[in-house]
């Protein structure tokens, strides 16, 4: 991802990008790249309807929506979202559980182990 594309994310989503998830974006594997919203997100536009999507759904019996420091990073293929805290380094990815209205502490990943898991799914 160009830096322009990674300044457009921060400007529309108000959020800064932890420094070493902007590294990998900005260094993204090929084999992680392709042309639709499953996987790991990887341009600026579907980052960013990804996460604006994520902040604006909230079911009633969450006590909170997602999160405005919250980046979302990808989807799970089950209606959950991967996401990314602002104010860390961006080595942990967190699931936002959409049945439980938070982040499941159980489903925590490390970057490496998720870019691996998502490079043995194909």
């Amino acid at each position: 991802m160009k830096e322009k594309d990674l300044v457009k994310v921060e400007s529309e989503l108000k959020i800064k990008i932890p420094s070493l998830y902007r590294q990998f974006l900005a260094d993204l594997p090929s084999e992680l790249t392709n042309d639709d919203e499953s996987g790991i997100y990887c341009d600026a536009d579907t980052i960013i309807k990804a996460t604006m999507s994520a902040r604006d759904y909230k079911e009633e019996d969450w006590d909170e929506p997602f999160a405005n420091n919250l980046l979302a990073v990808g989807w799970n293929g089950g209606g959950s979202c991967y996401c990314i805290r602002e104010g860390e380094s961006g080595e942990q990815v967190y699931l936002f559980d959409h049945e439980l209205g938070a982040i499941d502490p159980k489903e925590t990943l490390n970057l490496k182990v998720f870019i691996k898991e998502w490079l043995l799914a194909d």
